[in-house]
C-alpha cells in the first residue's frame, strides 16, 4: 500500500506542513477569506486521508476473509476468526462514543415521557457540566460552550421543578403510589 501510494502520502504529509504553517500566521487566522481557504485545504486533506483509510479497512477485511479460507475443517468448526482492530481495549473512545450516543438517546427520551425527570436532569446536567468543564475558555482552541450551558442550566430548572409531575409519566407513577400506598396519618 505505500509503495502504491507513496508519492500521493508525501505530497499530503508536505501539504500538513504548509497547512500548519498557515494556520499560525495571524492573517490566515484573521482574513475571513484566508480563513475559509485555509479550511477548503484542510477538508480536501481529510477526504484524502478517508479515501486511504477506507482502502486499508478494505485490505484488512479481505486479509480475514483469505485466513478464514486457509481453515482446517476442525478449525472452522469453531467459528470464524475476526481481526480486532489494534489497541481496541474496554472503555477506548470509540466505546465512549457509543455509550455516550446511548446515555444522550436515552436521557432525551426519558425527558420527553417525563419519567423519572429530577433524576435524569440532574444526570444530564451532570454530563453537560463535565463538557463544559473539558473546554475552558481560557484554553486555546476551545471550542465554545454556550448551548452546554444554556442546556445545563434548563435541565437545572427542570430538576428543581420537577416537571415530569405535572404532565408527565411521572404524575402517573405519583398516583398509582398514592393509591395502593396512601402517605400515613399521624394520630395524636
Amino acid at each position: 500500500f505505500h509503495a502504491d501510494n507513496s508519492s500521493e502520502i508525501r505530497e499530503y504529509y508536505g501539504e500538513m506542513e504548509r497547512l500548519d504553517r498557515d494556520n499560525s500566521e495571524p492573517a490566515r487566522i484573521e482574513v475571513a477569506s484566508l480563513r475559509g481557504q485555509v479550511a477548503k485545504r484542510e477538508s480536501e486533506q481529510k477526504g484524502k486521508l478517508r479515501g486511504w483509510l477506507t482502502k486499508v479497512e478494505e485490505m484488512g477485511a479481505n486479509y480475514e476473509t483469505d485466513l478464514n479460507a486457509l481453515a482446517t475443517e476442525r478449525q472452522a468448526s469453531r467459528g470464524e476468526f475476526h481481526l480486532g482492530k489494534p489497541g481496541r481495549r474496554f472503555m477506548d473512545s470509540e466505546w465512549i462514543d457509543g455509550a455516550v450516543r446511548y446515555f444522550d438517546l436515552t436521557i432525551g427520551l426519558l425527558l420527553i415521557v417525563g419519567l423519572f425527570t429530577r433524576f435524569v436532569a440532574v444526570a444530564g446536567a451532570v454530563f453537560l457540566g463535565s463538557i463544559v468543564l473539558t473546554q475552558p475558555p481560557w484554553v486555546a482552541d476551545a471550542a465554545p460552550t454556550y448551548y452546554q450551558v444554556n442546556l445545563m442550566l434548563a435541565l437545572l430548572v427542570l430538576a428543581a421543578v420537577g416537571a415530569g409531575r405535572f404532565a408527565g409519566l411521572d404524575f402517573l407513577l405519583g398516583a398509582l403510589r398514592h393509591r395502593c400506598c396512601p402517605p400515613k396519618q399521624e394520630t395524636k
